[in-house]
């Protein structure tokens, strides 16, 4: 008893600081997904994985679209007859549904996650350096380094994949070294469900250590029984792999990714992200560019940057590690080249930029041999000149919490904004219906604040503000009030003036209605044109030399629609949208309309006998100096 006793406080002692450092992710990881990221982050792939998750805690793999699929679209969502498909596979999502199940929030999950990867790297680095120091070393640098703790915060699927992963190699490792197989069995689930979560990563990262097996290079040569125990369990998720995209895209070969826009691929070519897109010529030049400026981020947000890769190098110089450690340095240099031929770098770093403010994600499992290897660089070196490697470690200390600086407080400002537009929304009625204004046809982008809940139940309620599709969603929901929010294009620039306009909006109805129309700085002294267009009918208004700001009233009826009290100077009948158009131009020198003024639309439409204009009450919330159009129209009170 007294031996077993000792040998539990010896493991307890080897193990506290490991456990240490696990618990301190852990706190981290939450701490900052509630301090800096409340509303999640830049990455709009964040509420995508909420909503899902959401979804599948609710026993819902496709949401429904509720016959507005237009209105409701989630951020990369695709339609395929009345539901959605989600760009991604449910993979990661199910680990996050499983903690709202348990706890009604993802702090769980973000916890639980933080510790295991951290425990896991331990784990693979003892097994990798046969040295308990370097192996809790390389965990440390790992667990502290500025992408790992931020990342770490966030609901995105990298890090969970590479946690597979590392668990595939331990696996791998520990079958391969030892007479059990229950470890190569494990290896072969954790690889599946790594290639079902992100396929790309668990190929390019798997494929060093495979190969290294097969030739027998990590312990026995496999034989047909280890073959079989990896093989099995990575067989049945490969199988419910094909299984959902069959379910999702119609095809067993097609998984959902690749369903909203065929172009978002891998390979030089047209690319984009969705139908709509601006299309992008993707080349060799591109790609080498995505990949050197996604290089160049991580070599600030890996622990102490500059300094450990360095270490790292030399370690590699030297040779200074065991033969099966060379499939994790073949993944250092096989995983950024392998990203030449894919656009996401190019795209994150070069075009959007959003991995400046949440680190070069790509990336993220280099971060595992530069850690491996610089941990036994730092302590060789501690070995050789004890005070230089403190120097090294304290420098390391100062550059990573540098970092973490400049990130927090980047991050801390877009959050300021995202709160500033929760509360412009949440302080007006509950049942709010807010058409938002967005510079893509899905909700979630630019910020994670405009969306739903996969069932739509929730306060306020967000729709794509697409004009006179608009009125599907009025009639849908009749006893919500309806509100229009428009968005100043830098919303998604940290540091930039958060400007936002909140309109309410009112259903004008009855056989003639009349709106006031007003424009937000005084006219020229010249003569200035108004066209106004309804029902295939378009007016023109000529006013000689108005005095100050236009305040006209729009009148519409079954005949079109005129200003109140002038005559048209031009009248046309032609087919039109059933929306009412007003613009106003200056005029030229022969009397024809010149330069636009300004514009504005509000959707019409003829039910029950008369007609129903969705026009501003005039009630408007403005958050920073976000201004009106040139030209308002509004309810005549």
């Amino acid at each position: 008893m007294d031996e077993i006793r000792s040998d539990w406080r010896g493991r307890a002692r080897k193990a506290w600081p490991v456990a240490a450092i696990a618990v301190a992710s852990a706190l981290v990881a939450v701490g900052l997904s509630r301090l800096v990221f409340p509303f999640l982050s830049i990455n709009n792939d964040e509420p995508i994985n909420r909503f899902f998750a959401e979804a599948i805690a609710d026993g819902v793999l496709f949401p429904p679209t509720f016959d507005l699929p237009d209105a409701f679209r989630p951020w990369l969502a695709a339609v395929r007859g009345d539901h959605f498909v989600m760009k991604y596979t449910p993979v990661v999502q199910s680990m996050m549904a499983a903690s709202l199940l348990l706890t009604g929030g993802f702090s769980l999950y973000l916890g639980l996650l933080a510790a295991a990867l951290t425990a896991m790297t331990y784990l693979l680095a003892r097994e990798l350096l046969g040295n308990r120091r370097e192996a809790l070393l390389a965990c440390a640098l790992f667990a502290f380094s500025p992408l790992v703790l931020v990342q770490s915060a966030l609901l995105l699927s990298y890090l969970p994949t590479l946690l597979l992963l590392e668990v595939f190699v331990w696996g791998l490792l520990r079958g391969l070294r030892h007479d059990p197989r229950w470890p190569l069995a494990l290896s072969g689930l954790c690889f599946g469900l790594a290639f079902f979560a992100r396929s790309y990563d668990a190929l390019v990262f798997g494929a060093p250590f495979l190969i290294w097996a097969l030739l027998g290079r990590m312990g026995r040569r496999p034989g047909i029984r280890d073959a079989a125990a990896f093989s099995t369990p990575a067989a049945i998720v490969g199988a419910l792999f094909l299984l959902f995209n069959r379910a999702a895209t119609g095809d067993m070969l097609t998984p959902p990714f690749f369903l909203l826009e065929p172009d978002d691929t891998l390979g030089f070519g047209t690319r984009r992200l969705y139908p709509t897109d601006t299309p992008r010529a993707f080349g060799l030049r591109q790609g080498l560019s995505g990949v050197f400026w996604h290089g160049m981020l991580l070599n600030a947000w890996v622990a102490g940057g500059t300094l450990l890769l360095m270490l790292a190098a030399v370690t590699l110089v030297r040779r200074r590690f065991d033969p099966h450690v060379w499939p994790l340095v073949a993944v250092a240099f096989l995983l950024p080249f392998s990203y030449v031929f894919f656009w996401g770098p190019w795209n994150a770093s070069v075009l959007w930029g959003g991995s400046r403010y949440v680190g070069p994600f790509y990336f993220v499992p280099v971060l595992l041999p530069v850690a491996v290897l610089g941990a036994r660089a730092l302590l060789d070196l501690h070995r050789w000149r004890p005070r230089a490697a403190i120097g090294a470690g304290i420098a390391i200390v100062l550059l990573s919490g540098a970092v973490m600086s400049r990130v927090i407080s980047d991050n801390i400002a877009f959050t300021a904004d995202q709160r500033a537009l929760h509360e412009l929304v949440s302080s007006r009625p509950a049942d709010a219906l807010v058409f938002a204004g967005l510079p893509t046809p899905f909700l979630m982008h630019p910020a994670a604040v405009i969306s739903n809940r996969w069932d739509l139940a929730n306060d306020p309620l967000y729709a794509v503000d697409q004009g006179l599709s608009n009125w599907e969603v009025l009639e849908r929901f009749p006893e919500r009030t309806p509100y229009r929010l428009q968005l100043a294009a830098n919303f998604s620039e940290p540091r930039q003036p958060f400007n936002a306009r909140l309109d309410e909006l009112n259903l004008a109805a009855g056989e003639t209605v009349e709106m006031r129309l007003r424009s937000r700085t005084t006219l020229p002294s010249s003569t200035v044109t108004v066209v106004v267009s309804a029902l295939g009918v378009t007016r023109e208004f000529a006013i000689a030399e108005p005095a100050g700001p236009l305040d006209e009233t729009v009148v519409l009826d079954f005949r079109g629609a005129g200003l109140k009290g002038r005559q048209p100077s031009v009248d046309i009948t032609q087919s039109g949208e059933a929306a009412l158009d007003v613009e106003l131009f200056t005029e030229t020198q022969d009397g024809s309309p010149g330069t636009s003024l300004g514009k504005v639309q509000a959707p019409l439409r003829l039910a029950g006998g008369r007609l129903e204009v969705l026009v501003p009450t005039g009630r408007t919330w403005v958050h920073g100096s976000m201004p009106a159009g040139p030209l308002e129209l509004s309810v005549r009170q």
